[in-house]
């Protein structure tokens, strides 16, 4: 939603590297606090997470690079 691609990750296995503003950081920590309940709608395929859409988490941080990360 906010983040921009620095490039286009044509590469096989590439992660796409993103920049977001110091603005766009601000309504992503006011939009998801520490302590508030979030729903995992999708996520890329990690043979080591056994997570499924439909779980439920706690955020506990936004990071600098607007990961939100959630436990």
């Amino acid at each position: 939603m906010f983040q921009r691609s620095l490039w286009d990750g044509s590469r096989i296995g590439e992660r796409k590297k993103t920049v977001i503003s110091n603005a766009e950081r601000i309504v992503l920590r006011n939009m998801y606090p520490p302590g508030c309940r979030v729903e995992l709608e999708d996520m890329e395929a990690d043979p080591y997470v056994k997570l499924s859409p439909g779980d439920l988490g706690t955020v506990q941080f936004v990071d600098d690079g607007g990961q939100i990360h959630v436990s």
